[in-house]
């Protein structure tokens, strides 16, 4: 045999062995880049559904709050018709308030007897509703975005002041 025949044999040969020993190893890159890309996505998924429970908890926490805040706001509401009830109840108890008994409405003299004192409880009573009108914009300064669901609406939708006629009325539901 010529001496270029055996050449391309040894050269075959060690190409093939060369081959051999690389292909098991290409393989097992192959596969192992195959396990890190599944890897990165399973770290993905798990990390996706992490966010979408974190943000639907969010939700939860901030509807409660307004659920919390709307509560704390009608106990308030409740407790300033509370005292109004008592300043009112003040004022009838010192005959300050004798203008609002049945029948007197219309009483010249008893108008005219407690018309002093009447003017200053009517003062008194138009400052406590000024600060509670007060209370309530803060409370809709600090809680923005906060729908208080019209409890503190100052019209009756009419364009009517009913803080103006003394009475507040919850909306109708």
């Amino acid at each position: 045999m010529p001496g270029w025949v055996i050449a391309v044999i040894v050269v075959v040969v060690i190409v093939l062995l060369i081959g051999a020993l690389l292909v098991p190893r290409m393989r097992a890159r192959q596969a192992e880049m195959a396990r890190e890309r599944n890897l990165r996505a399973q770290r993905e998924q798990v990390s996706q559904q992490h966010t979408a429970e974190a943000e639907r908890r969010t939700r939860e926490a901030e509807i409660a709050e307004q659920k919390a805040r709307l509560a704390a706001a009608e106990a308030e509401r409740s407790r300033a018709d509370a005292e109004l009830h008592r300043t009112r109840a003040d004022l009838a108890s010192q005959g300050l308030a004798d203008d609002e008994l049945p029948g007197r409405s219309g009483d010249a003299g008893g108008a005219t007897l407690h018309s002093g004192s009447a003017q200053r409880a009517d003062a008194r009573n138009a400052d406590l509703a000024d600060e509670r009108a007060a209370a309530e914009d803060e409370r809709a300064a600090e809680g923005e975005g906060y729908d208080r669901g019209g409890y503190g609406d100052r019209t009756d939708g009419n364009g009517y002041d009913d803080r103006a006629a003394g009475e507040r009325r919850l909306p109708d539901r």
